[in-house]
């Protein structure tokens, strides 16, 4: 009997093995089946939306993926959209003022000096540097706007005007253009005695001496005085201040 009973559960471990093999095989033939009836299904993209405009005028999006690809499909990059968004001019940044740099910002990056969304205005008054951030050092006195460098009033001289001379009476102190430290001073007499001009002095010497009338004046006690000895024509295109008078022109620098 023992031995009827162990040949009957082989029987029945070989029956459930040939079962759970044949179960697996017909999934695996459905599973072909189906494979084979599936058609190719690409993926779905869709658009980004626009990048902000740049400051040179255009504008770039890139796509994304919404819907994945199944049963073999592709799925291939969209390339790069660009488009002009901005046409007009004005809005641009000003050369050579400033420059822009689209890869890092969608703003002009304005120069020393300069400021505004297309970098076309001065620093203000007492302002000067890169985004005219820093503030001058001149006593009140105007500064260049790249460098800082003091624009002194006449009377004040130095590195941030804070050296003063002494205005003499009848004569005009005219700041020269730019960003030199020297000055023109104007006499003018009905004498060439009374015309003489002079230079604060210690500070300044006359480097360069000249007439009303556009002729060479005396340079006198080593550098600091000038003087005209001729009179300014009474007719011609001159200042009718000047006509018949002696005018001496000093362009003044602190030494």
């Amino acid at each position: 009997w023992k031995s009827i009973i162990h040949n009957k559960m082989r029987l029945k471990v070989l029956f459930i093995l040939l079962l759970a093999v044949c179960l697996v095989e017909s999934w695996r033939r459905r599973r072909r089946r189906r494979r084979r009836s599936c058609s190719p299904v690409n993926c779905v993209r869709q658009w980004n939306a626009w990048t902000p405009c740049t400051c040179l005028g255009d504008s770039s999006r890139t796509s994304r993926v919404t819907r994945g690809a199944s049963c073999g499909g592709s799925c291939a990059n969209w390339p790069q959209q660009k488009r002009k968004c901005r046409t007009n001019e004005n809005w641009r940044c000003m050369f050579p003022y400033g420059y822009c740099n689209p890869h890092s910002t969608s703003k002009c990056t304005c120069l020393p000096g300069r400021m505004g969304k297309t970098c076309g205005q001065k620093c203000p008054h007492n302002k000067f540097g890169s985004g005219c951030k820093q503030t001058c050092n001149c006593g009140g006195a105007q500064c260049d706007p790249q460098t800082g460098k003091c624009r002194c009033n006449p009377g004040r001289f130095g590195k941030h005007c804070h050296h003063a001379y002494a205005i003499l009476p009848g004569i005009q102190y005219i700041r020269l253009k730019g960003t030199t430290p020297c000055h023109a001073q104007i006499k003018v007499a009905f004498t060439a005695q009374k015309a003489r001009n002079v230079c604060p002095k210690p500070s300044h010497y006359a480097y360069r001496c000249q007439c009303g009338f556009g002729s060479s004046a005396y340079n006198l006690f080593y550098g600091q005085t000038c003087q005209c000895a001729q009179r300014v024509p009474n007719s011609g295109r001159y200042r009718s201040s000047w006509r018949n008078r002696y005018v001496t022109i000093s362009y003044c620098c602190p030494r």
